[in-house]
């Protein structure tokens, strides 16, 4: 059983994970304003927490939370970084570890510069880069929030882009089974934090739909945009493969059901 100390009150992923770690662990679950209020006596620390300013502008020390917690806390570190860091492509390309890191927005940016700093410095850390995370998300501003929301307030959803765009989508509870296997047993390194599914945006309205009832798509143009996938190989290597099944379509298809009921 781990001493952990989980960064990020209001982070979506933090509030699932913590449900998940502390079956297993010790949990502090605590607002990035209070970390100077904590002793270092934690074996690992992660950080869920984002400074507004992180994703809409050119790097600032003063707004890296995690490289500030990789040098005030001493245990094992785990960042949560972005496929962000790979850059954006129409194409469909399946990004490794070792692909080319090539950001083109602020967040991607960052995030790099981050990860960087803190590989340099500290040798006990683990970083995750993220492919798409969904839940239940009603009312955030992210994709799967912006849909459960369009499709409870107008009974449909309406995208900018052609319907066959794929990306790679990883439910909260198998990132959250994912996290807390690397908390029972630390390694280092950086992963893919990924279904390693090219899943297109077709099936995933159609999926809510089928759970919700109802529904239409309405996509304004034919453009292919922001396609990837991420190979969760390395990751899963050093994992048991069994443990894990990312049933996209079930997972979705949930989603429908729980809008249906509010």
């Amino acid at each position: 059983m781990k001493n952990i100390l989980l960064v990020g009150k209001n982070s979506f992923i933090a509030s699932n994970l913590v449900l998940m770690l502390e079956q297993y662990h010790n949990v502090d679950h605590i607002s990035h304003t209070m970390v100077n209020d904590v002793p270092d006596t934690y074996d690992i620390i992660i950080n869920c927490a984002l400074h507004p300013l992180y994703r809409s502008e050119l790097y600032l020390e003063d707004n890296d939370i995690d490289l500030r917690l990789s040098r005030m806390f001493s245990g094992h570190y785990i960042m949560i970084s972005s496929r962000k860091v790979y850059g954006t492509n129409d194409d469909l390309y399946t990004y490794t570890e070792e692909s080319p890191v090539n950001p083109n927005d602020y967040y991607g940016s960052n995030k790099w510069v981050t990860e960087s700093m803190i590989t340099k410095e500290k040798q006990d850390c683990t970083i995750f880069r993220c492919s798409n995370v969904f839940g239940f998300e009603l009312g955030r501003k992210t994709f799967l929030g912006l849909c459960l929301s369009q499709l409870k307030e107008k009974g449909m959803i309406e995208l900018d882009f052609d319907h066959a765009t794929k990306k790679d989508f990883i439910d909260i509870d198998s990132v959250c089974k994912l996290i807390t296997a690397v908390c029972d047993h630390p390694f280092v390194g950086t992963y893919n934090l990924s279904s390693n599914i090219a899943y297109s945006i077709g099936n995933l309205t159609s999926n809510l739909f089928t759970g919700y009832g109802s529904g239409y798509i309405v996509c304004k143009n034919e453009h292919i945009k922001d396609q990837f996938m991420l190979s969760n190989k390395k990751l899963l290597d050093k994992l048991d493969k069994n443990n894990y099944d990312f049933n996209i379509d079930a997972n979705v298809i949930e989603l429908g059901r729980r809008l249906c009921k509010i």
